[in-house]
């Protein structure tokens, strides 16, 4: 499992296509707009893709 955060929420995902389900969900939720989904790889967080606004309604 890779570790992913979305804003200040992080969470463990099997795939990036759920971490995506589980961001875009999170940041329904909060009201979020724009944001990055970051991953942790051996060398720290680091982009791993950008949810622009328009993707989230």
């Amino acid at each position: 499992m890779t570790e992913y955060m979305i804003g200040t929420y992080k969470f463990q995902s099997e795939t990036v296509e759920d971490a995506l389900k589980i961001a875009k969900r999170k940041m329904f939720e909060k009201g979020w707009r724009n944001l990055r989904l970051m991953s942790k790889g051996k060398d720290g967080w680091g982009v791993c893709r950008f949810i622009p606004e328009y993707e989230n309604r």
